[in-house]
């Protein structure tokens, strides 16, 4: 073969590898996807190594298959979960850990020059995120006759100080309705109110007086025509 073929060709076939990348947590099972098409040659073999496919098999083994049966597993962590038989070969990696992190590859031997199916695929574990756990906080209420009150935590919750809040907001507003520019205020209210409670006692009575002398003199009428007669 012509030397510029051969370039050619190795370059198409670089351009046609499939590459992605996966970031899994650290600890849990992750998988790698590999997969090809069993309905024109059936099953193949295949094999996943630590690097980038390269011309022939894989670099660095660490599982491989031959047509559809285990042949070689570098550690029982690498496993195949996938159905071979429906082409799936990918590469599941059990409880990841940093490590592992790195490029991946994996080859399935296809029948025919420059046939077989390659990916390459680069895997960043990372720390699983830490569940944030409730932070909790004493507070220390204003002092009542020179004592401080403190509340335990969880606040709100049936165990909380809510009535002696409540009494502390409430001895703060009498506090603030005895200053000398609300006591104007308070003895204005309180005239007012007496004097309506006056108006109303004196005219109550004067209506009670108004109909005594109404029926008065209709008894004295009265006694007067029954005189007459």
């Amino acid at each position: 073969m012509h030397p510029s073929r051969y370039l050619f060709i190795s370059i198409l076939i670089k351009v046609c590898e499939a590459t992605s990348v996966v970031v899994g947590n650290h600890g849990q099972n992750i998988t790698l996807p590999c997969s090809y098409d069993t309905h024109t040659h059936g099953v193949l073999p295949a094999c996943w190594g630590r690097a980038e496919v390269p011309l022939s098999k894989c670099s660095d083994t660490v599982l491989s298959a031959w047509y559809g049966t285990v042949d070689f597993r570098q550690s029982p962590r690498y496993q195949f979960l996938g159905r071979d038989g429906e082409g799936d070969v990918s590469l599941t990696i059990v409880r990841a850990q940093t490590t592992d992190s790195g490029m991946y590859g994996c080859r399935v031997e296809v029948p025919g020059l420059f046939n077989d199916i390659k990916v390459n695929i680069l895997l960043t574990i990372v720390e699983a995120p830490m569940e944030e756990e409730p932070i909790t906080q004493d507070c220390v209420l204003p002092s009542v006759a020179g004592q401080e009150i403190p509340t335990t935590p969880g606040f709100g919750t049936e165990t909380s100080n809510y009535p002696v809040m409540e009494f502390v907001k409430t001895q703060g507003r009498f506090k603030d309705l005895l200053e000398v520019g609300n006591l104007g205020r308070l003895a204005a209210i309180f005239c007012t109110t007496v004097i309506l409670i006056l108006v109303l006692i004196f005219g109550k009575r004067r209506v009670n007086n108004a109909r005594t002398s109404e029926q008065t003199e209709n008894i004295y009428e009265d006694v007067q025509m029954y005189a007459c007669a």
